[in-house]
Order: structure tokens, then sequence, then C-alpha cells
């Protein structure tokens, strides 16, 4: 466990250069992370590259969320400064092993994938520093016996870890799953009851909890950013480093793949305008730089091909549709409102991903377990004029649905797809690339594969009863 202030000789003292943006005060503290609870091989020690890759990811998230984007979009400059919230971004960052993070290929796959997921432009450069004992040196791990052939996969708390955990236990039923979560104050208790829930369903030795405590550490109270495009790799960092620990060879995510994917709402979306955490282009880059790092561990997404309908159906079938309500899947949690219950996280109700997440629970037929989550404003309810703007994600959302069906009624569907959502070109290049992280199987094309999911999902509207016009 450590928190990291700025220029401090015995811990990672980065300096930043941001654009836009003046470099903080040399007191300032940046984060709190606690990796003293994965289970390692190695005498409860991190490797060095692993190590530091936490480190970097930390740091980088840290710049992330202190780095404003630009309010105005700039008439002059080049299409991606036209965007109007493009950054540069440079760091040097202290590791223990600069002489290979400052390899040309490794630097080079790290600011790739930075600029892929934030769509700014990262200077990165590697110089060498002095560190702390880490508390994961000296403390046991977090299980008492070795855990063998497990898989790792990343839980948020939201319903698709759920539903999906729930999936891959049921599909690996002689293996381990253990669960890593990136927590916060807030988050650790939500998570920690799922964990109790499921090792209550399948078994304490089946269900493991690893959390990795993080926050970000403030000198004064203010507002990041928080478009907070680097919280995947940060995510897959965690998840990464329980793989290395407890020597296993896979870290899923459990994101369905109309997630996963994506698509911009309308043509005003641009670029990382919309999250690519789990994107399959996101997970191919990471691989190919943990290849590059020499680690052994691949991502996985076992559910791109599934839409998060299909997923809750899963967790129905199994007979689990009760826990479905503790789940938390709220954009506004937790950075943009604050808690009002001891007991409950509120739902916003109206955000893109409270939506998705009704309509998914109506489309697996969860709504009677779904029905005493508290959504401050319900779709399903005819809405107030005076509320009518908490109708935009909604509308936009149903735009793109009537999108997704007039490709259908195309003469070429595919093509149809392809001209509204060119983005479809990079995701599959990157499953044809590696499909078994996909569970993808020769088949259909993987663009055809993509239209039968899109297809799927916007059939599953069918069934949601939202309310659009005022009362």
């Amino acid at each position: 466990m450590f928190d990291t202030p700025y220029q401090d000789d015995l811990t990672n003292a980065s300096r930043y250069s941001f654009f836009g943006l003046s470099t903080p005060s040399a007191k300032e503290r940046r984060y709190h992370l606690d990796d003293s609870r994965l289970v390692s091989p190695y005498g409860h020690t991190l490797p060095t590259p692993l190590a530091d890759l936490l480190d970097v990811a930390a740091e980088v998230m840290w710049a992330d969320r202190n780095s404003k984007r630009p309010k105005m979009q700039s008439r002059l400059g080049s299409y991606r400064h036209s965007r109007g919230w493009v950054r540069h971004i440079r760091l040097i960052l202290g590791v223990r092993n600069p002489d290979l993070w400052n390899t040309p290929s490794i630097k080079a796959a790290l600011e790739h994938i930075l600029t892929w997921l934030t769509e700014d432009t990262w200077e990165l450069s590697f110089e060498q520093q002095k560190f702390l004992q880490r508390e994961s040196d000296i403390k046991p791990g977090l299980f008492e016996s070795p855990v063998s052939d497990a898989l790792v996969v990343l839980y948020s708390g939201g319903l698709d870890s759920l539903a999906g955990v729930v999936r891959l236990l049921q599909a690996y039923p002689s293996q381990s799953v253990i669960l890593v979560s990136a927590t916060s104050p807030r988050l650790q208790p939500i998570v920690s009851t799922h964990a109790a829930r499921l090792q209550a369903e399948f078994g304490p030795d089946r269900v493991k909890h690893a959390p990795v405590p993080f926050h970000l550490i403030w000198e004064k109270s203010k507002y990041g950013e928080k478009t907070q495009r680097t919280r995947g790799f940060l995510f897959l960092t965690f998840g990464i480093a329980e793989a290395i620990a407890c020597n296993a060879s896979r870290v899923l995510a459990c994101e369905n793949g109309v997630g996963m994917l994506n698509l911009p709402l309308n043509r005003a979306q641009l670029g990382a305008q919309h999250t690519r955490s789990m994107n399959p282009q996101t997970l191919v880059e990471m691989n190919h730089l943990l290849s590059l790092l020499g680690f052994n561990v691949h991502c996985e997404a076992p559910h791109l091909f599934y839409t998060k309908g299909e997923l809750c159906a899963n967790l129905r079938d199994a007979g689990l549709g009760r826990l479905c309500g503790s789940t938390i899947s709220c954009d506004s949690f937790p950075l943009r409102r604050s808690r009002t219950s001891s007991s409950a996280e509120l739902h916003c109700g109206a955000c893109t991903s409270c939506i998705l997440r009704r309509q998914a629970i109506f489309a697996s037929h969860l709504q009677q377990d779904d029905a005493e989550v508290p959504y401050i404003y319900d779709v399903c309810q005819s809405p107030q004029s005076a509320l009518e703007q908490k109708l935009e994600p909604l509308k936009l959302m149903l735009d793109q649905v009537q999108t997704f069906k007039k490709t259908r009624a195309s003469s070429n569907p595919e093509h149809a797809l392809l001209q509204n959502f060119p983005e479809l070109i990079t995701a599959a290049h990157s499953v044809e690339e590696t499909p078994a992280i996909f569970g993808y199987t020769q088949g259909k094309s993987v663009i055809g594969a993509f239209f039968d999911l899109l297809n799927r999902y916007s059939q599953e509207w069918d069934v949601f009863p939202y309310r659009l016009q005022p009362a």
C-alpha cells in the first residue's frame, strides 16, 4: 500500500506537462493503491515489470483525471483537434527498470493504446526511481491455499459482471473464479456482498475475491476530468497483476457485446467520445503490450457476441435473478452523485447505462427481481413535462436502434451497417486477428456475427415499456 507525493525520492515521482494545465504543487499526493491482497507465488512479492506496470497505470489514470479537456472546439488545426477535447500529455515516469520501459517497441505500444483509449497525444519517458517496500512484500497472501487453474475475472459490481460470472461458473464447473475489483470506499461493500452471495451459491472454494483498493488523492477538493478514458487500462492492469500473481494465464472481461462495441449514438459522437475501455481493439493492443513485456497472460472477452439481455437470461435460468437488484450500473456512480442512503446506491435512471440495464432486465424477464432498485427517474413511467430533457439519452438510443432496424431492411444489410457504423471494421479486424480470445469460431464473417448481435439487440427493445409522451 503506498501513497505517492510529487518529488519524493522514495516514491514514484513523475513530472507532468499537460496541454492547457499547469503542473500541480510539489506536495500534492496523487493516488492510493493497495496491492497487498494479491496472491503471489513469488514469496509475496511482484515481479519488477509487473510492479512497474501497476505504477504506470495508476500514474496514467492520475494524469488523465488531472488534465481537464478543453471546453470549446477549436476552429483551427487538424481534424483531431477540431474535436475540441484532444489533449497533449507528456509524462516522465519513475520506474524500477527504465531500460525496459524505454525500449522503443514497448514505449510505442503503451503510447498507442493510451491514444486509442483517450484520443489524446501521449509522450512518455521513463527514469530510474527508488521505491519504498510495498505492502505486498511483507503481508501474507489473500487465500490460505494456492489457487490453481483459476479464471481471473474483472468484477466491477455491475449487472454484466454478475451475470457474466454466473455464466462462467456454469461453463467451467471444475475451475475456481477469482473476482478482481478496483475498489473505492463506496464500491467495496457492494462487490464484497456479491462475492459472499456467489460463494454461498457455488461454494467458497470456487469463488474468490481479490479487491485492489484504489483511489486518487487530491490536495484539496476540486473537480477532475470525468471522462476517465484510461479507467479500462487501469482495470485490466489490476486483473493482469492478479493473474500473474496466482500463475493464471487468462484475464476475462464480462462486458456484453453491445457494450464492448459501444457504437456512437449519433454522428456527433466522434472517436473516443464514447468509451473504448473494453473494445476488441483495446484487448488486442493490451495483449500486444503484455507480450512485449514478457508476460504469459492474455485478456479475453468471451461475451462479445452476447447482448446484455442474453447474459441476464443466464442469471435468470440459474435461479439467481434475485441478485441483480444489488448491482450498480449508473454512469453517475460514484463521481457524479453523492450517496443519499446508507443502505442502497441510487440509479439516476436516465443515463444510457441505466437505460441499457432496464432494457436488458425486461428482455430477460427479470423486472420483478429489479423492482426494488431505486431509480430517480423512471423512463417506464409517464414523464412530466418539466423533466422531459431527461429523455434525451433514451431518444438517442432509440434513434440508434432504429438505424439498426433500417440496415436489416436494406437490400445489402451488412454493407448498410458498415456505412452507418464504420467503427465495426476496426472491431472486426481485431476479432479476426485473435478470434480465440473473443470466443469466436470460424463460420460466418465477423461482420455477419456483429449484424446478428445488433439485430437481436434491436429486437429486445420491442418488449421494453419505455414512455416518451409527457402526461
